[in-house]
């Protein structure tokens, strides 16, 4: 019944009044026009020529049925949207239903200018007459816009206008937007960079990172000895990055002045002093090898203080180290945790008065438990040169262990008894003085009977093996 009354009534209506209900079929509801394209295709086919069916955009109307440009179409859509927008620009709300209209006009413009008759200056013109709205509307409808623009631009000059506009009021989603037509549509780096740097917090070792990856090294070193002036990290390969550059391009000066700011971060100094080294050495750079190797080792880096001293003395000729040899000892002497290290390069260069005067104070020396094990192996080595001055060693290791008063250090203590012993019977060959030794610690400890029987047992083992 309803087809019936609806056939009658098509039947009588006009031409114009025709082409009205379609454009009001069409707005009410943007499906409709996918039907009413499909119906007209099936029409052409069968009566029209091929020439007459327009399929460039699903919604235009060929102009047989209702005599319409696609930029006729396309400034009719806009009106309707620009009355919309100006609504929600002067009640700063909008219902759901608007918004069901508003995505609805965007598809049909994106749909419209995707025609090939639309052409820039129907674009640019657009472009121009949204932005008179743009900057006012809230987050969801400038995305909804943003994507618009991504279908809609297809040449530099469109995107070039667009960016420009952007930029005059940008929010942080613009800000995103123009950062990637800088590096995706416009291809200038510095501009995508410029906004990634300044409102992304790009570091300047990213930025180097960037340059890296695209192969840009100049770029990239620049970025990166930026980036050591902004104390940024990764440190480590900052240094190492610049450190490459400077030793590939021989650029020495940079180098020098990269190894010596490498001396405030103790814990990549060794590594950056080690490559620059080998670099000086290989390119027969002796003033720099030289100079390096004194400065490094000043500083309190790990390090094996011997084999640098080492290398020091090789690098030079006898008169030239023997006039730096005093510092080189006062540096390691009175290095932090160097005691070791000083009595190795003392032993190395037969300073054995050094080591006696090292070993002399270890009574006024605070000295950790464990330091005794390491003073002893150079005690055991001067022994047979120093009978009398390591005996005076032993005693008094002896005595300090006494005042600690555990049970691991009483037997320690004794110990330093037998190697006492040691010294007189085999190396001074003199019994008599070895007694008279035990006769004095009885009368100094005769009170302490236990340490007196362990010491003359411990004796008394001895004689008999």
């Amino acid at each position: 019944m309803e087809k019936k009354l609806l056939k009658n009534e098509l039947s009588v209506i006009k031409r114009t009044d025709l082409e009205s209900l379609i454009f009001y079929l069409s707005e009410t509801d943007s499906n409709i026009n996918n039907l009413i394209l499909n119906w007209i295709q099936k029409i052409n086919a069968s009566n029209k020529p091929s020439s007459m069916i327009h399929t460039s955009s699903i919604s235009m109307i060929p102009k047989t049925i209702i005599d319409e440009s696609p930029q006729e179409l396309l400034w009719k859509k806009w009106d309707i949207l620009s009355r919309l927008l100006s609504k929600f620009e002067n009640e700063n709300t909008y219902s759901d239903q608007d918004l069901s209209d508003f995505f609805n006009i965007i598809d049909d413009l994106t749909l419209i200018t995707s025609n090939k008759e639309i052409d820039d200056t129907c674009k640019s013109k657009l472009i121009n007459k949204i932005f008179v709205y743009y900057n006012n509307l809230d987050d969801t409808m400038k995305d909804t816009f943003l994507d618009f623009f991504s279908s809609l631009c297809d040449n530099s000059n469109l995107w070039t206008q667009l960016v420009t506009l952007l930029e005059e009021k940008p929010s942080d989603s613009d800000y995103l937007f123009i950062m990637n037509i800088y590096k995706d549509k416009l291809n200038n780096e510095e501009k995508f960079l410029k906004i990634k740097k300044e409102k992304f917090g790009m570091t300047s070792f990213e930025l180097a990172k960037y340059y890296i990856n695209t192969n840009q090294t100049e770029k990239a070193t620049e970025a990166c000895e930026e980036a050591l002036l902004n104390n940024e990290e990764p440190k480590s390969d900052i240094y190492n990055y610049l450190l490459n550059y400077y030793i590939e391009y021989k650029e020495e000066d940079k180098l020098n002045k990269l190894v010596n700011e490498s001396f405030n971060n103790i814990d990549i100094t060794k590594n950056i002093i080690t490559k620059a080294l080998d670099y000086y050495l290989n390119n027969d750079n002796m003033y720099e090898y030289k100079k390096l190797l004194f400065s490094a080792f000043k500083i309190p880096y790990e390090k094996n203080y011997l084999e640098e001293y080492k290398k020091i003395k090789k690098s030079m000729d006898e008169a030239e180290f023997i006039n730096i040899r005093p510092n080189l000892l006062n540096i390691v002497k009175f290095g932090i945790n160097a005691k070791k290290d000083y009595l190795q390069i003392c032993l190395f260069e037969k300073l054995y008065d050094n080591i006696i005067e090292v070993l002399k104070n270890v009574k006024s020396t605070p000295i950790e438990y464990s330091d005794f094990k390491m003073l002893d192996k150079f005690a055991d080595h001067l022994k047979e040169r120093f009978p009398i001055e390591i005996i005076d060693y032993y005693i008094s290791v002896f005595e300090l262990l006494l005042q600690v008063n555990t049970d691991t250090s009483y037997d320690d203590a004794i110990q330093y008894i037998t190697k006492i012993q040691y010294i007189y019977i085999q190396i001074l060959n003199s019994t008599e003085k070895w007694m008279n030794f035990l006769y004095r610690i009885e009368l100094k400890y005769g009170e302490q009977v236990d340490l007196i029987e362990s010491i003359q047992n411990l004796v008394s083992d001895d004689e008999e093996s």
